[in-house]
């Protein structure tokens, strides 16, 4: 079983979001023959991962309920 690793800190920085990623899916998405308008504008994948820490950060600390969610998940398994 893997563990779990700890996050210490909640600034998450994420780097600029690369400059290739918004024409790769440009290419991407012609390249499959779809328009591009199926997936999220280019305004919105800026916009979205810019708040991504945010969002990140509103995820409930597993750290703090690790013990509990490892009882919930695997309570049926002990056999104490």
């Amino acid at each position: 079983m893997s563990e779990i690793t700890r996050v210490s800190s909640t600034q998450i920085q994420l780097p600029s979001l690369p400059e290739n990623v918004l024409p790769a899916i440009n290419e991407f998405t012609k390249s499959l023959g779809i328009p591009r308008n199926v997936l999220a504008s280019d305004e919105d994948i800026e916009y979205a991962w810019r708040d991504l820490p945010r969002e990140l950060r509103d995820i409930p600390n597993i750290n703090s309920h690790g013990e509990l969610l490892a009882n919930v998940c695997c309570g049926k398994c002990r056999t104490f």
